[in-house]
């Protein structure tokens, strides 16, 4: 929200009183970023609400002439899949694998609060809720919780309650829940002996047959599409109120106070911390979607 109010502050940094001194191409990219900050988050909350409608009323994903060039189509769009993650492996090496791969999944699940947020900031009058953003400190906000303390932690029914009701979580679940009702009716049609006889008549065999998974892939599950990275997305808030993280108490991660009475973070405390073990993330199940990508990518060759 800060970058939208900037923006609009400098009048999209065309104007000589905000933006004079700027180099042109400075002024141009600034006008570029403005932009894309106002309609990036609009459309990702527009994806989570037309995605479901698209499969559920048989719209197709991807459109070809040909299969040949679907097979073209089905192969680039798996190698591009790939190499996004080849590259967001490379930028982890300086920035952590788990910080880059949340970025992507945090642009998803809040791009519901972020619209909220901006509707209210730029729509909205003040009589009908208006309110300009600003920055809250995260102390200020009130939470007797304490989800990150094993020893004060709240029970989990009122975790999950202050998620669904005071947190938005209702709105991650009722996107998961149309994703998934959408894909599971689009498959049930697909593999409905009405949609056989239309598309196969006498020919009907009562074998899976390629052109249905074909259909599905047109219909549903196309790599690039937004399926199943949002419903992985969508799952976080849920994970943390499921299992949250343990922090220790500020106490023990302080030193003693120094000379000018400040007390800093103890030297081990300001080491990487590696989590050992299995984790069911985002950071580490979109690496399945990886994999399905790869598995597509190899299937392109034998269709």
């Amino acid at each position: 929200m800060g970058g939208a109010q900037m923006a609009l502050r400098f009048r999209g940094y065309l104007s000589r009183t905000y933006a004079g001194k700027m180099a042109p191409m400075v002024r141009l990219l600034g006008l570029s970023n403005g932009l894309a900050i106002h309609l990036r988050v609009q459309f990702g909350t527009l994806s989570h609400i037309i995605t479901p409608l698209f499969m559920a009323s048989a719209m197709p994903l991807v459109f070809w002439t040909s299969h040949a060039e679907m097979v073209l189509l089905l192969r680039l769009n798996a190698a591009v899949a790939i190499a996004g993650w080849i590259h967001d492996c490379h930028v982890a090496i300086l920035a952590g694998y788990r910080n880059v791969m949340m970025d992507a999944c945090m642009s998803k699940y809040l791009s519901p609060y972020f619209s909220i947020a901006w509707f209210r900031s730029f729509i909205l009058p003040a009589s009908l809720g208006g309110k300009v953003t600003g920055f809250t400190a995260t102390g200020s906000i009130s939470n007797n919780l304490h989800e990150r303390s094993a020893s004060r932690r709240a029970p989990l029914a009122a975790r999950i309650r202050h998620a669904l009701v005071d947190g938005g979580m209702w709105m991650h679940v009722l996107i998961i829940a149309s994703l998934m009702g959408a894909a599971l009716f689009r498959c049930y049609q697909i593999f409905s002996p009405a949609w056989r006889q239309q598309h196969e008549g006498d020919n009907m065999k009562p074998v899976i047959t390629q052109a249905m998974w074909i259909e599905l892939l047109q219909t549903v599950a196309w790599p690039s599409k937004p399926l199943f990275p949002t419903i992985l997305a969508c799952l976080t808030p849920l994970h943390y109120a499921l299992f949250p993280p343990d922090v220790p108490d500020r106490n023990k991660l302080m030193g003693k106070p120094g000379k000018n009475g400040a007390r800093y973070p103890r030297p081990e405390t300001r080491k990487d911390r590696t989590i050992k073990g299995l984790r069911f993330e985002y950071a580490q199940l979109q690496n399945l979607i990886v994999l399905y990508a790869a598995v597509l990518f190899i299937w392109s060759w034998r269709i």
